[in-house]
């Protein structure tokens, strides 16, 4: 049996994000934009972050998590970020968890 190319290509992308959140390089990122998303007609809040690299170059990622596993994420809170120092800039070797504030602004 063949197995479909999107199977291979998800479990290569889920293993990038599996050594990123274990062995990545740890980046402070702050909330730039917070909105909510549908996905598969599931809403998700979306947050846009912005951290910078080891080399000191700025770097945006947006990530989601569904609406019923945290608070909506706020502009100006701030998450660890973990990315893979070979390729900081590629979302497969990215990892934040939105549930997981470091701070709530106003808190």
């Amino acid at each position: 049996m063949i197995e479909p190319v999107t199977h291979r290509i998800g479990r290569g992308y889920a293993r990038r994000q599996d050594w990123a959140r274990i062995h990545g390089t740890p980046a402070t990122a702050t909330v730039t934009k917070a909105d909510m998303d549908i996905v598969n007609d599931r809403y998700r809040w979306k947050a846009t972050l912005k951290y910078e690299d080891a080399e000191g170059r700025t770097r945006w990622h947006t990530a989601s998590i569904p609406t019923a596993k945290a608070d909506k994420p706020r502009v100006g809170d701030r998450y660890t970020v973990r990315y893979g120092p070979e390729h900081p800039g590629r979302r497969a070797s990215i990892h934040v968890n939105l549930a997981r504030p470091l701070n709530r602004r106003g808190r």
